[in-house]
């Protein structure tokens, strides 16, 4: 209930310490009537203490910065309040977004500042609210409406800063307003992470699991007891892809670089690191991280999409960044690069400069062993795995893919791994789903229990499922109330509802920390969270904290704000489980159909509700055969271990984080179906010409395997394109040795002559194309019947000269003996006489 201030109590003003820091520009609450629009940001950094007491001072910590290219004069900072408190969560909003329904004339504070400001500059203030100034107020919990506002030295206007103060008298109270955390842990949508590249893909995991990364940030920093965490079990395991089965050219060995080369320089070092004789990087198929360095111009062309301006730009710009930030007085700049100072931590930027010379590897499972040591001592009831991958199992339920597909989506393999990891993966919950769906319906709730009793671990269907908590209330407007309750109409399911303002408080806090400073991102949640025990504060209630996938949270807003829900006497800490425990004692609810309300939620809609998915049908098709030739090539290629990487990194295609990223999608399955078509066109056939002579015979075709594996179980086929030429019997399924050809037979009968064409396909045994499809030419030229009639007229004509060469007398032959004749007895010479 809103109940106006009584005595206003003018507070004294404070000296100005602490240091200039820098940020990037943003808009503000507009100015009052009598303040003059200008280039003048106010930043709160800090607020001290986080939750502020009645009778204890309180300081805000701050700088006014000049985003403007005119110098401006100035004289004070007053910190100044409402007379009237705010009572809910939508006053807070409004307030903060520059609402006009209260003037903010009660004076808590005032700090000199100047008298110069000039632009691309900044200056602190520090105004310290006293002990006393605050004892007026009537409740025991107040949402103080604060207005932090810069003058001139005529106390003109010049800039303001709109933020709330949550107050505290009392040091408990009877009914604490529940709340508790789901934070889901994943990877990025990456590309990188893929890549065949090592030092490309390594950098990318350094960032997406070392120091300074959201999944690091939110298991380092979150420090409130009772946190259950969503993981998807292929953050555990870094992908390492073969660059392929063909063997490396010999040309790309010159490209290496010299040490004297690579002087500031972190790929180049990185390469040295490696080996510094080309020869280490020259055998195919090799999983360590030499193995791939002469791929890498192939794997930058096909797989950089999308990451131009990733990891290497961000690093080369951050040591600048410092120099700059290190030097007194600071130089000028652009408030484009003023941002990288604030707080060394507003995402990855400010982690750039630890990262190591060289990310090899083991640097990166050196981070992963961190990440699991934390999930490790997370209890078992508070530690929910997702399917691997993270499949976007809202897409296939929205696209009615085909029950094998839906299947095979949840049964996606992971990278090889270690038995730490099995043993990691065998504690927790299995049966957890948390679909990317803005009001999922009955319908919904069946089809993710069918999807989940597909799944390899975990007995049954799924038992909870966690949603917009505007499927159990209502709506966006409807006050907090309870945020877990059986669902209607599907039995053994329970929702969990994620409260959507404060999870789109959370993934825009960086940019208000940017804007507006660490301090005004934080009381504002807080103020978010008191306001909503204040709607109803003696009803038992209870709100759930679930940022969506990918929220970045500088550390500093996590840091503070986990201090202030610790010290805040209006909410306790519970646990997700807690919750879904207590929600067997409540009637089922019906799902509302409702989901967040961009009229409530103003700008935060846009930062909970999901994003487009980057999978649709022909998306889907072109996995389903990617995957079954990945399937085909295992099958004939069984010699061939690195073959074993390719479809963990095809698995990262079907996961939610792709949402909102659908440009990055395509990047890694154009980089794998370019591998296994390489590896599928290993395998051929030699085109030839043959003449077919006969009504039936055997013909040959050679297969040739230009691999250095081998290959088995090969199916060959061989089509005629017409009829003149029928196949009696195909051959049977081959074998070929590494760099090898084998003569392949098969019967055929003629039918008519001619010439065609013989196709001829090679598979593997779950049909995958192994090559092209070569062309055999064939000339036909079957033995008719006047084949026969030639033979036996030749046969014939044989037969009778045979017989007259037998019949005729030969010359020369001696007359029989007994018939003298008188005359021949004169001898030749003698004539007649």
């Amino acid at each position: 209930m809103t109940t106006a201030l009584v005595t206003p109590v003018t507070a004294v003003a404070a000296t100005s310490t602490g240091t200039a820091l820098a940020t990037t520009p943003s808009a503000h609450a507009p100015p009052d009537q009598d303040e003059v629009a200008v280039e003048i940001r106010v930043v709160l950094d800090e607020v001290d203490p986080t939750v502020a007491r009645v009778g204890e001072p309180v300081a805000l910590r701050g700088r006014l910065v000049n985003d403007g290219t005119v110098r401006q004069r100035l004289g004070t900072v007053q910190v100044r309040a409402s007379w009237t408190p705010l009572g809910s969560r939508a006053e807070v909003a409004d307030w903060v977004g520059g609402g006009e329904g209260r003037e903010a004339g009660w004076v808590l504070a005032e700090d000199a500042v100047g008298p110069v400001l000039a632009p691309g500059q900044t200056v602190p203030f520090r105004a310290q609210i006293p002990a006393g100034a605050m004892t007026g107020l009537p409740e025991d919990l107040t949402a103080l409406a604060v207005e932090v506002r810069a003058r001139d030295e005529d106390g003109g206007g010049v800039a303001r800063l709109r933020t709330v103060l949550p107050v505290a008298r009392a040091e408990a109270v009877p009914t604490p307003l529940e709340h508790a955390w789901v934070v889901p842990l994943t990877l990025p949508a990456e590309p990188a992470l893929a890549s065949t590249d090592d030092t490309e893909r390594q950098e990318a995991w350094h960032a997406a699991v070392g120091p300074g990364s959201a999944v690091r940030t939110w298991l380092d920093v979150l420090d409130l007891p009772e946190v259950s965490w969503v993981v998807d079990p292929a953050l555990l395991v870094q992908l390492d892809p073969a660059p392929g089965l063909t063997p490396a050219p010999e040309e790309q060995a010159p490209q290496d670089q010299s040490p004297s080369d690579a002087t500031g320089s972190a790929t180049p070092t990185g390469e040295d690191a490696q080996g510094t004789a080309p020869a280490t990087a020259t055998p195919a198929g090799t999983a360590t991280s030499t193995g791939p360095a002469t791929s890498t111009g192939p794997a930058t062309s096909t797989g950089g999409q999308g990451d131009g301006t990733g990891e290497g730009d961000q690093a080369g710009d951050v040591p600048d960044a410092a120099t700059t930030a290190a030097t007194a007085p600071p130089p000028r700049r652009s408030p484009a690069d003023q941002g990288l100072d604030v707080g060394g931590g507003l995402g990855t930027a400010g982690d750039g400069a630890r990262t190591p010379t060289v990310v090899t590897r083991d640097v990166v499972e050196d981070e992963l062993d961190v990440i699991r040591d934390r999930l490790e001592r997370v209890p078992a009831q508070r530690l929910w795995w997702l399917p691997n991958a993270d499949p976007d199992v809202a897409a296939l339920l929205e696209l009615g893919v085909s029950a094998p597909t839906a299947r095979a989506a949840m049964r996606l393999p992971l990278a090889a791994h270690h038995e730490r990891v099995e043993k990691l993966l065998d504690r927790g919950r299995h049966d957890v789903a948390w679909p990317a769906l803005a009001a999922p319906s009955v319908d919904d709730m069946t089809g993710l229990d069918r999807l989940w009793a597909g799944r390899p671990r975990g007995p049954g269907g799924v038992s909870v499922v966690v949603l917009p908590l505007e499927s159990l209330t209502g709506g966006s407007r409807q006050p907090v109330g309870t945020a877990a309750a059986p669902v209607l109409g599907v039995p053994d399911l329970t929702g969990l509802g994620v409260d959507s303002r404060a999870a789109g408080l959370l993934a825009t806090a960086g940019d208000t920390a940017l804007a507006e400073g660490i301090g005004a991102a934080v009381q504002q949640l807080l103020a978010d969270n008191l306001a909503a025990y204040l709607q109803q504060p003696d009803a038992p209630r209870s709100l759930v904290y679930g940022p969506r996938r990918g929220t970045e949270v500088p550390h500093e807003v996590l840091a503070a704000l986990s201090e202030g829900l610790r010290e805040a006497p209006w909410t306790a800490a519970v646990g997700a489980d807690e919750l879904l425990a207590e929600a067997g004692r409540i009637p089922p609810v019906e799902l509302t159909g409702s989901p967040p309300d961009p009229e409530v939620l103003g700008g935060l809609a846009e930062a909970v509700l999901p994003q487009r998915p980057a999978l649709d049908a022909g998306r889907v098709r072109d996995l389903v055969r990617v995957d079954r030739q990945l399937q085909g090539l295992r099958q004939v290629f069984s010699d061939a271990p690195s073959l074993e990487s390719w479809p963990p990194v095809l698995a990262q295609l079907w996961s939610t984080r792709w949402r909102g990223e659908p440009a990055a999608w395509p990047t890694t399955l154009r980089t794998l179906r370019g591998l296994s078509d390489d590896a599928a066109e290993g395998v051929h056939v030699n085109p030839s010409t043959v003449n077919f002579l006969s009504d039936s015979g055997i013909m040959q075709v050679t297969v040739v395997n230009d691999l250095p594996v081998d290959v088995e179980d090969v199916r060959v086929r061989v089509v005629p394109d017409r009829s003149l030429l029928r196949i009696v019997e195909q051959p049977g399924p081959i074998s070929i040795g590494a760099g090898s050809r084998a003569t392949v037979s098969f019967t055929a009968q003629a039918v008519t002559r001619g010439e065609t064409t013989v196709t001829a396909q090679l598979t593997a045994p779950n049909g995958t194309r192994l090559g092209d499809d070569a062309r055999v030419t064939v000339r036909v030229r079957p033995t008719g019947v006047w084949i026969y009639w030639v033979l036996g007229s030749a046969a014939g004509l044989v037969l009778v000269l045979g017989l007259v060469r037998a019949l005729r007398p030969r010359a020369g032959a001696t007359a029989p003996t007994g018939h003298d004749d008188p005359g021949q007895a004169q001898g030749p010479e003698g004539g007649a006489r």
